[in-house]
């Protein structure tokens, strides 16, 4: 059963809510305590359902009738679908340490979800998703099924 297609959209919607949220750095917002369990419940939730969905979408690629440029396409994609587990997983765990004041890498994982380092990292994540999502688009309904699935899949010579 082809669980894939109800999962996937799970992760994008909640991680690219979550880097908007975290590229939101008004004084009031950042006082506010309940927005760092916000954006980190955003991010863990999101990590989680980005596991769920790479591991079905893992165990259906065998399923295609597969040709080399198609072979091709789905090995790209699968590579920033890990690359977005990884970069969403390493802010999801900074959150959690914080959360749960575990002392051996609170102070680490403070540093990792200060303003310097959490913008950037969301938004590799946000490209990242956005091009996984892109690529999944392309191998679902072709490259030309809207204008970013086309941009994308021609960038990566699709």
């Amino acid at each position: 059963m082809n669980l894939h297609p109800v999962f996937v959209h799970f992760p994008i919607a909640l991680l690219t809510i979550y880097a908007i949220f975290e590229c939101l750095r008004f004084k009031k917002l950042m006082q506010w305590e309940p927005w760092f369990y916000i954006k980190g419940s955003l991010v863990i939730l999101g990590f989680l359902s980005a596991i769920a969905t790479y591991v079905s979408g893992d165990a259906i690629e065998h399923e295609f009738a597969v040709t080399a440029s198609l072979s091709r396409l789905i090995d790209v994609h699968s590579s920033f679908a890990m690359a977005t587990v990884i970069v969403f997983g390493l802010i999801a765990a900074a959150y959690a340490v914080v959360w749960t004041k575990w002392k051996p890498l609170e102070a680490l994982a403070k540093r990792l979800l200060s303003a310097y380092l959490a913008i950037p990292l969301a938004l590799i994540g946000l490209v990242l998703v956005t091009v996984t999502g892109a690529l999944g688009g392309a191998i679902a309904f072709g490259p030309d099924v809207d204008p970013l699935v086309t941009f994308v899949s021609r960038a990566f010579g699709f």
